[in-house]
């Protein structure tokens, strides 16, 4: 048999009939029905206050893509491809640099983030094979036409691109 020592202090509490464990209170000891209201208040406007947070959160988010969809609002943006605007995600607004893709009569019919401007090409039948980025970046850079059928401008340069084209397409030459 095994033997069992208990402590002066614990044969005392045992003797009280409050057992080996005086920390272990009972509830009428501690009160504890008196805490429920509390309780149940605190619980309730934890919830309140993680619903207004994801509200809060929710307008922060709608109010960031108004304000990215209205920077394109400016350039004639056909209804389309502001559809396809509205599916990026606001954590990506500021980190994708977005590319516009013109025709030769310069209206944009696409717009796409700069590092998928191969695959769009690709895709859309505008080239046999996928240009890489070298190809893609040198037509960005220069301006000119990709195989004589689309542009590549850059959201910040758009206004520019479009005067300079304009302005060459006014010139009349005189012989």
């Amino acid at each position: 048999m095994r033997e069992i020592y208990i402590t002066n202090y614990e044969s005392e509490n045992i003797l009280e009939g409050k057992g080996a464990h005086p920390y272990k209170l009972s509830d009428s000891e501690t009160g504890y029905g008196q805490h429920l209201a509390w309780m149940k208040k605190w619980e309730e406007d934890r919830k309140q206050k993680k619903i207004e947070r994801k509200e809060a959160e929710q307008e922060k988010k709608e109010e960031e893509r108004a304000n990215f969809l209205e920077r394109f609002k400016k350039h004639p943006v056909p209804d389309e491809v502001l559809e396809t605007l509205k599916l990026i995600r606001p954590s990506s607004y500021y980190r994708i640099q977005l590319v516009y893709i013109l025709n030769n009569q310069l209206e944009i019919i696409a717009v796409v983030g700069k590092g998928k401007i191969g695959n769009w090409i690709f895709e859309n039948g505008y080239g046999d094979k996928r240009p890489g980025s070298r190809i893609v970046l040198e037509h960005l850079h220069n301006k000119e036409p990709y195989d004589g059928k689309v542009y590549f401008v850059t959201f910040e340069e758009y206004e520019e691109f479009m005067r300079s084209k304009k302005s060459f397409t006014n010139v009349k030459i005189v012989s």
